[in-house]
């Protein structure tokens, strides 16, 4: 008789779970938390709030004002904003919507670890494009993978977690302009550095970028997708 672990995927029993230091500091770099916190003001205004809702009532399936409100901020259509959970929520929405057995995926490393786990249970393969010595993209290295290997999708982190590299407007729009795979920029450290890709959406509908609170703005929950063609 098997083991009730073997009906687990042996593709997802292969995978190394995803860990975090347990040890308390002042500041937490390895996780971007904001060490002042929330400003008190802020906490009991959304108290408030929260007090106002009626609490026997499942939120709204689409929040719709958010949306508005990040497409403002983002400076894209609500119809190509989609919100989440926290960027992994996000991150792991898009790659289980389009990877599956088969599906090649090109990806620079090192970088945030959550991408290749999700990509391995989802039962993709990974191209692995290590950085350069000086922990750049190896920009040509990359479009060579995608285009030689015809890959059906890219992520790429930028600015690179966690290495800060960043990869150019032009550097991103020859790689798009060489595949009809999806590419998605992950740029949830953009308010710390980098250049802002949104207006690319507009032309290229097979790039897709992520974005996030909890770098930028302190706050480690909400996250945000931004989709090509208001789709």
């Amino acid at each position: 008789m098997s083991a009730p672990l073997d009906k687990i995927k042996s593709n997802v029993r292969a995978i190394t779970a995803y860990t975090l230091s347990p040890l308390e500091a002042p500041i937490k770099i390895n996780q971007n938390e904001n060490p002042f916190g929330m400003p008190a003001e802020i906490k009991q205004e959304v108290l408030r709030r929260a007090a106002e809702q009626d609490w026997a009532r499942y939120p709204e399936f689409v929040p719709s004002s958010l949306i508005e409100k990040l497409a403002d901020y983002s400076g894209w259509r609500a119809d190509g904003v989609m919100a989440g959970n926290g960027s992994n929520e996000r991150i792991q929405s898009v790659i289980n919507s389009t990877v599956e057995k088969g599906v090649l995926v090109v990806l620079p490393e090192p970088t945030f670890s959550v991408y290749r786990q999700v990509i391995q249970v989802a039962g993709g393969e990974v191209a692995s494009v290590p950085l350069k010595e000086n922990l750049t993209f190896d920009i040509p290295r990359i479009r060579h993978e995608i285009v030689s290997r015809k890959a059906d999708l890219a992520i790429i982190c930028s600015p690179n977690n966690p290495t800060g590299c960043t990869i150019s407007r032009d550097e991103l729009t020859d790689i798009l302009e060489s595949t009809s795979g999806l590419i998605i920029v992950d740029q949830a450290y953009l308010e710390l550095g980098g250049e802002d890709f949104v207006p690319l959406l507009e032309k290229y509908k097979n790039l897709v970028i992520l974005r996030t609170f909890s770098k930028g703005h302190g706050d480690g929950r909400p996250a945000r997708r931004l989709l090509p063609g208001g789709a």
